[in-house]
């Protein structure tokens, strides 16, 4: 089945994003920009912008908006996680990699990443990893990226975990976020530990 997204693009119209398929169950990613008309944006390409020219199976797509004509693009490939910025135009915006930006491997391999606008035409987003550390088998992952992919807000251009101190062997999983009044982020997870004395 392919895989498909949409979200308000800020005004009136719509941006939609999906995989099309060239085999059974894997392809390209394409976006395009429909107006509040229900024309497609005569800005964007005909057929649709390339997001992504890989030909891979994507387990799950998601978006949204910049609110400057684009959108935030999201994907799953395996248990990896990859997130782009389409332009106005629908091109890949300037800073991001033609193949998107690898936020790294997801845990569990099902789980989906959180992704909210935070209100000045950036994006955070927040995901399960366990590529954080060793001490923290699964940890809950955050980025906070500006337009051209550079850490947005104070924050680096570099994952940072989302809870510090937990003991060895706790697991972090299925982050969501919600923005919060001063243009920060809340952060909520679920939290389990191998540890018997442990309480979370």
């Amino acid at each position: 089945i392919p895989k498909i997204a949409a979200a308000n693009d800020g005004g009136l119209g719509t941006i939609v994003v999906w995989q099309e398929e060239s085999s059974a169950g894997s392809g390209v990613l394409r976006a395009q920009h429909v107006l509040a008309t229900g024309d497609v944006d005569p800005a964007w390409p005909a057929d649709g912008a390339l997001l992504c020219n890989v030909v891979t199976a994507r387990a799950a797509i998601g978006l949204v908006p910049d609110r400057l004509g684009g959108a935030y693009v999201w994907w799953k490939e395996g248990a990896t996680l990859y997130l782009t910025r389409a332009a106005a135009n629908g091109a890949i915006a300037t800073g991001w990699p033609a193949r998107g930006r690898s936020l790294g491997a997801a845990y569990p391999t099902t789980a989906l990443p959180s992704v909210i606008e935070d209100g000045a035409n950036g994006v955070y987003a927040g995901w399960a990893s366990t590529a954080f550390g060793s001490n923290d088998p699964v940890s809950v992952l955050l980025l906070h990226l500006g337009p051209s992919n550079a850490g947005a807000g104070g924050w680096p251009n570099t994952a940072r975990a989302a809870a510090g101190g937990d003991p060895a062997a706790t697991f972090d999983y299925w982050p969501r976020l919600a923005l919060a009044p001063d243009g920060g982020v809340f952060v909520a997870w679920a939290s389990w530990s191998l540890d018997p004395g442990t309480i979370h």
